[in-house]
């Protein structure tokens, strides 16, 4: 039988959330939502302008104007209707693209300033009350069943 024969209850996703984001659980949770939703729009948008587009066309303005498509500059009036349009469309999938990958930065970084304030917060009460053994266990390396490193 093992040393600890009590039952391991692991919590749910929210309770660990609770726990790793501390008193700041509410705000990053109500702003990763926020940002899902947007990232899940700027989507919608992105895939709206793919099904939209002319496939063929798209490649060739892409291989006949690539540094047009690449720039914000105005399209010059001696391209066609058809391929101003394609290259229009393309910078319109580009922007998608990165504001979802722009989006995704600042939710691992919500993400990260949750962990921040929690640990904090948890840092900041060990000092109030001092450490139990039990933490200093938990938080101690293990190999193969038994801690490494020094007493508690």
């Amino acid at each position: 039988m093992a040393e600890d024969s009590r039952i391991k209850v692991f919590p749910d996703d929210e309770t660990l959330q609770m726990a790793l984001y501390g008193p700041s659980y509410g705000t990053v949770k109500s702003t990763l939502s926020q940002l899902d939703r947007i990232a899940e729009s700027c989507k919608a948008s992105r895939d709206r302008m793919v099904a939209g587009m002319d496939p063929s066309l798209a490649h060739a303005a892409l291989a006949l104007h690539e540094g047009l498509v690449r720039s914000e500059e105005e399209i010059p009036d001696d391209i066609d209707v058809f391929t101003a349009r394609a290259i229009i469309g393309i910078r319109g999938i580009v922007r998608m693209e990165l504001a979802m990958e722009f989006l995704c930065c600042k939710r691992e970084d919500v993400i990260r300033y949750g962990r921040f304030v929690g640990a904090m917060s948890h840092s900041n009460e060990m000092q109030r009350r001092g450490i139990s053994t039990e933490e200093w266990l938990d938080a101690s390396m293990r190999y193969g069943g038994h801690r490494i490193g020094g007493n508690p």
